[in-house]
């Protein structure tokens, strides 16, 4: 069986191997004096046990003792520990080899203290690196990088030297602005819409203050495509609605965003890098736009699994033998992009025009049936098998036809040669540069078509 890759981001710890994705586990524990509930079950009832709630494990690693010590808790480590033996139970690793991915902000007090925690449970880890590098080293993109990530208690920007391999040569850390004051933030400007607008407080008793942070995450969905959105509670036989709006979600954290915004962009100052943004940053509401215009350019957008499709690539100069494990904070970088993809000519559709610049936006997203993926630095794969296309990646045994990716400014298609790929009824051999408006079809003239869109703000930018 392949090898488990352990990304260790409090936000969600996630595992994968070669299939994909296979969990995701919040770093929240519930201490009780007999056993400690934590990850998934322990989020959906953390407000519910606010006392008995701990959320700071991963952050703070150490043998420090917590503030209430049961008979199996006496410490952050025992949490950690009781965070990783369930998704060992969960998993059924059993002897499978274990790669961990930890974020810059570990230091190696606390990357000795994991590992003598994964040897408690049992865990078969051969192999230790640095979550940023690992996932830059599958984005194609040229030049150094700037990888930024969002923990619950941290925003986390590392630095990577490009070269022919992918070097960490500096890691910042902006506090006290990670995705849980962010959650607090938003759940505090619902609280205050309902008291404001039905006198109905939510706050007021623990199961609706939970059922605010259960639903926070839909509702800031609903806010990634619109400028506002209703949002219902039920408290009794009663239901209470009030409108949440984007601008007011952006105004309630714009102190935060401000904090991470200006770090990057002391950086970046300081070291000129391509931005590398993971999907826990991306896909918050405006944030990633604030990124842009600080960066003065489009940042990449990461995928879930990016992470650990990078450490299972280079599996070879991750693994360690015998007990001490290396911590790898390089890793070979992939080809550059050569610029020499030859443009596609094409039939421009009628498409909006940015009236900021006057030229065509960049793509985001590739649109099929009435879905929108994501379009970054990690190829978008698009194969087919009986039931239709299938879009995204990893394919999971489908052959892919192509993928569409960044590099650099510009969107490219990359042909794999598996079935015949048009973009504006123009056949594609190798590779393509694409523009907004266009449409990419597989096979023949009744072949199902993708479309090539933006999603823009309010004015159109």
């Amino acid at each position: 069986m392949s090898a488990l890759v352990f990304e260790l981001n409090d936000a969600g710890l996630i595992v994968a191997d070669e299939s994909g994705i296979l969990l995701e586990s919040p770093g929240f524990a519930i201490v009780e004096p007999k056993l400690a509930i934590v990850g998934e079950a322990a989020f959906h009832k953390a407000r519910l046990n606010p006392r008995w709630t701990n959320n700071r494990f991963w952050d703070e690693l150490s043998l420090e003792p917590v503030d209430k010590p049961t008979a199996q808790i006496r410490s952050h480590a025992d949490l950690a520990y009781a965070q990783l033996d369930d998704l060992r139970k969960t998993l059924d690793a059993g002897d499978r080899e274990v790669v961990f991915a930890v974020p810059g902000s570990f230091d190696n007090h606390q990357l000795a203290l994991l590992l003598g925690i994964a040897k408690e449970c049992a865990l078969k880890v051969t192999g230790l690196v640095d979550a940023a590098v690992a996932a830059a080293a599958q984005a194609d993109v040229d030049g150094d990088l700037l990888h930024v990530d969002m923990l619950l208690h941290r925003v986390v920007l590392t630095r990577i030297r490009r070269d022919a391999r992918l070097t960490r040569v500096g890691v910042d850390n902006v506090g006290k602005v990670g995705l849980a004051v962010l959650r607090e933030r938003w759940v505090d400007l619902i609280a205050d819409a309902y008291i404001r607008n039905t006198r109905f407080d939510p706050l007021h008793l623990a199961e609706t203050e939970q059922a605010l942070y259960d639903r926070l995450p839909g509702w800031l969905g609903e806010l990634e495509h619109a400028e506002s959105t209703l949002l219902d509670m039920q408290s009794g036989p009663k239901t209470h609605r009030v409108t949440l709006t984007r601008e007011s979600v952006l105004d309630r954290v714009r102190p935060q965003y401000e904090a991470i915004v200006d770090q990057l962009r002391a950086t970046l100052a300081a070291h000129p890098a391509t931005v590398l943004l993971t999907h826990r940053l991306a896909r918050l509401p405006g944030l990633a736009a604030a990124i842009a215009r600080a960066a003065g350019a489009e940042p990449a957008e990461l995928a879930p699994e990016a992470t650990a499709r990078g450490a299972l690539a280079h599996l070879d100069h991750i693994r360690s033998e015998g007990e001490a494990l290396s911590f790898v904070t390089a890793l070979p970088a992939p080809p550059a992009g050569n610029g020499d993809i030859p443009d596609s000519q094409r039939k421009i559709r009628n498409v909006p025009i940015s009236p900021q610049t006057g030229a065509l936006p960049r793509p985001t997203h590739l649109l099929y049936r009435s879905r929108a993926y994501a379009i970054g630095a990690i190829p978008c794969q698009v194969g087919r098998d009986t039931a239709g296309l299938r879009v995204g990646g990893p394919l999971n045994g489908v052959p892919a036809i192509f993928s569409i990716y960044t590099r650099g400014p510009r969107i490219v298609l990359e042909s794999h040669g598996a079935a015949d790929a048009f973009v504006n009824d123009e056949r594609v051999g190798g590779k393509a540069h694409l523009e907004l408006g266009d449409r990419v079809r597989v096979g023949s003239a009744s072949g199902e078509v993708l479309e090539l869109i933006a999603l823009v703000d309010r004015d159109g930018a």
